[in-house]
């Protein structure tokens, strides 16, 4: 949406300039961003499928986008969540007309498709108002780069509301005065379905939206007076939004960031020379949009049973509540005082200050600032580090891109450039009240001002009546340009993307083929999951872990489900609690390094539903900071399981990995198997290296040789049975932990003793291990491995042997 007849961010290069090839630069375009979306899609997918979060928004998420697609109530009624509505239907259409299920496979592939779509739109938006290849994909691979913080919550709502965001700011590329009705109506639509997404993504971009719309309007009294209230609003916003927790430093800093960096852009763009006007219809055609959208969202999540009240209370009500409970332990050391001051004094400088000092002035903050915004984050690691130092070094200066060229005095800055800027400004509130992964997204739309801004700086050094040090000073723009897209081309090589996914260990759970994270993390998930299916019909997680139930395939007792427990109010928890106790085998799953997490953004761990974890549950299993709770009127022992039911294995990518510290242990201990198979291979080992690595050293090995014999090491000793064992009929295996030694039992019969060296740092799996030099997996099931945490008598192995399993 742009008044201007013609681009004002593209400088033209001699006074009677060349025919010029639309067509052709956009096809070159197109290809350029497809090339450089391969080894982008490479690396996110690496990622997304490499990473597993303690707090698990994305499990919660899932939990309630499974329940509304599959049927199982309404939202906001029975199905919990603090999220809009328009998520929500998007995602249900889309698994309606796929007919995929709601896995964690699906969800991240989803994930990295926002990702992916937002590096488009972002690279178009940069290539129509540069006309610069380069700059468009450097652009775009910089948004790639901070969209890593999709990762940490895949399927969160926010990379839905990332696009929409995107796609609202490209709009207003579009030449209003061709399309009066498409554009305004675009974006009404637009802002309508991010608003009932996220309701503060939504309403921030509007501020920034309704500000710049406000400003191309027809110079009346009545607009005069509403813009200068709304401008009033948003620079006091931040300090509305932030009141309550002006007192703890991030909070103060922030809000003085963001009110002080917007009150310097209102003030460059006041002083700008006056836009070309839109028509007041245009905004009442956004206006109509946006309320025809928002009622037609409203309408269907209606009819699918939700109704007004639960809506209103879901989507502004509990998000409020929430901002008000967390505060973010994040600290920003960047002093945006310093920068404040500093922009403060360059504006008016360029204002009130001698004519002489305009034009240098104005080139080298366009040129810092495009540099920080365009070539400095490609040059870092960090999308973290690349957040913070947008946020705090270069929102303060943003302003400059609506400050005219020195060449081109008297000329305002463009719609689309007005909406990047103020909604940049907004943007960055996003970070409020959780500085975390937040800090990225906040700070996106400072990548196309970065690109934006330094093409204004080449633009000028080409123009023929510059010198020939400034059009040396282009190419050398031009060229770290280049250099720093070529260092992040280069910084992951696919060869060595995929020789880390190949290092990683398939997590091989239900509907996470895709995902690989490293040895003990995945034999913490298996051991989890194996233990719930084992002795749970229904459970929940403390503080919230919501992935456990499709891994287990165990549905929860409600559909109040969050990342964070204490989040749910007293009633939704106390409900909670009472459909747990009356399940006939209930069980809570407790991470304590998830709770000193949350405690640490200022959320107390309390409710009737932690209250009842104390009084109606015991602990019976655990693994490092993960427990595993009972009820208190049930006494039997509970044995911990390393496979529950039956598994088959037929290579070493079936290997199910387990935590080596439940045969490290100094105690008595027994463990348990049945197994049967026809070829050679290893059923279970301890190792000091992974499968994708050569082990030095055993501690533990479990085997089947060529002639069915049974063959268990542990130290110097081997203990072997007869052949035969290859048979494809079920044999039971125990194996018997002393302090320093082991006994071996087949078949409910002993077989043998050896020493065991249990102190060595290793890598467990059941399926695979290393012998006489090479890899070998085992061909066939296992089923029902379990250890006890007592040594086991003769005739206590022998009647466990007397019950082949049941399950196939």
């Amino acid at each position: 949406m742009d008044p201007q007849p013609e681009p004002e961010d593209v400088t033209a290069t001699s006074a009677a300039p060349p025919k010029k090839r639309p067509l052709a630069a956009w096809l070159g375009f197109f290809v350029l961003l497809a090339v450089v979306a391969v080894p982008c899609a490479l690396e996110g997918y690496v990622g997304i499928y490499s990473d597993f979060r303690t707090y698990d928004d994305e499990g919660y998420v899932m939990i309630s986008v499974a329940q509304f697609v599959e049927g199982k109530g309404a939202l906001y009624e029975e199905i919990y969540s603090n999220y809009g509505p328009a998520s929500y239907l998007s995602k249900g259409a889309y698994y309606g007309l796929t007919g995929q299920k709601v896995t964690h496979d699906n969800n991240r592939a989803l994930t990295l498709g926002y990702r992916m779509l937002a590096f488009g739109l972002i690279g178009l938006f940069v290539f129509a108002r540069t006309k610069s290849h380069l700059l468009a994909i450097v652009a775009a691979m910089n948004t790639f780069l901070l969209g890593e913080g999709l990762n940490s919550g895949p399927g969160h709502p926010q990379e839905l509301g990332l696009v929409l965001g995107c796609a609202a700011l490209l709009l207003c590329c579009v030449p209003l005065k061709r399309f009066p009705r498409a554009v305004p109506v675009g974006i009404g639509l637009l802002l309508s379905t991010l608003v009932l997404t996220k309701i503060n993504l939504g309403g921030l971009l509007g501020f920034g939206l309704v500000l710049t719309l406000i400003h191309f309007l027809p110079r009346r009294s009545v607009w005069e007076r509403i813009g200068w209230g709304v401008a009033l609003a948003g620079v006091l916003l931040p300090w509305i939004l932030m009141r309550n927790r002006l007192g703890d430093g991030w909070f103060f800093s922030h809000a003085l960031l963001v009110s002080w960096s917007t009150a310097l852009a209102l003030l460059a763009l006041k002083r700008s020379p006056a836009p070309e006007r839109v028509e007041e219809r245009s905004v009442l055609w956004a206006l109509i949009a946006f309320v025809a959208g928002c009622l037609v969202i409203l309408a269907i999540t209606c009819l699918s049973g939700s109704s007004p009240v639960a809506i209103w209370k879901a989507v502004i009500v509990e998000p409020i509540a929430f901002s008000s409970k967390i505060a973010s332990p994040s600290t920003l050391p960047f002093p945006p005082l310093l920068y404040l001051v500093t922009a403060t004094a360059a504006l008016a400088c360029l204002l009130w200050g001698p004519d002489s000092y305009r034009k240098p002035l104005v080139l080298v903050l366009r040129l810092t600032f495009g540099l920080v915004g365009c070539i400095l984050p490609l040059c870092l690691l960090s999308p973290w580090d690349v957040g913070k130092a947008m946020l705090f070094s270069a929102l303060p200066f943003a302003w400059i891109l609506l400050i005219p060229s020195p060449r081109r005095e008297g000329s305002a800055p463009s719609l689309a450039r007005v909406a990047l800027v103020l909604c940049a400004m907004f943007q960055a509130l996003v970070a409020y009240p959780v500085a975390g992964s937040q800090v990225l997204w906040a700070s996106v739309f400072l990548l196309p001002a970065g690109a934006i801004s330094l093409q204004d700086v080449l633009g000028s050094l080409k123009s023929p009546t510059a010198s020939a040090r400034a059009r040396l000073l282009s190419r050398v723009g031009a060229a770290l340009a280049l250099i720093a897209f070529l260092h992040f081309a280069l910084r992951s090589p696919p060869s060595e993307l995929l020789a880390f996914r190949q290092q990683r260990w398939p997590l091989n759970l239900p509907g996470a083929t895709q995902l690989r994270f490293r040895h003990r993390e995945v034999a913490r998930l298996h051991w989890i999951v194996q233990n719930l299916r084992a002795h749970s019909a229904t459970f929940t997680s403390l503080p919230g872990q919501g992935s456990f139930h499709f891994w287990t395939g165990i549905a929860p007792p409600t559909g109040s489900n969050v990342s964070c427990s204490s989040l749910l109010s007293e009633a939704r928890q106390s409900e909670t609690l009472t459909r747990l106790l009356e399940s006939d085998r209930p069980c809570l799953l407790i991470d304590k390094e998830a709770f000193e997490e949350w405690e640490s953004y200022g959320l107390p761990m309390a409710g009737p539903l932690f209250d009842g974890s104390q009084e109606h549950f015991v602990e019976r299993l655990r693994l490092g900071s993960v427990a595993l709770l009972g009820p208190r009127t049930k006494s039997e022992s509970w044995r911990e399981y390393l496979l529950f039911g039956t598994a088959s294995f037929a290579g070493t990518e079936s290997a199910r990995p387990f935590p080596d510290l439940v045969l490290c242990r100094r105690e008595s201990l027994t463990l348990s198997a049945w197994f049967r198979g026809q070829q050679a291979g290893v059923l279970l080992a301890r190792q000091s290296a992974p499968l994708s690595q050569t082990p030095l050293a055993s501690g533990l090995l479990v085997s089947l040789d060529a002639e069915g014999r049974l063959r268990v090491a542990g130290g110097d000793a081997v203990v072997s049975s007869s052949p035969g064992h290859n048979d494809g009929a079920w044999h039971h295996l125990a194996l018997s932990f002393g302090r320093a030694d082991l006994r071996v039992y087949l078949d409910g019969a002993p077989l043998g003793e050896c020493g065991l060296e249990r102190d060595d740092p290793a890598f467990a799996q059941l399926g695979s291990g290393f012998l006489d030099g090479e890899w070998w997996p085992f061909s066939g099931d296992l089923a029902e491995v379990f250890l006890a945490r007592e040594p086991w008598s003769p005739a206590r192995v022998a009647e466990v042997a007397k019950e082949p399993p049941s399950r196939d």
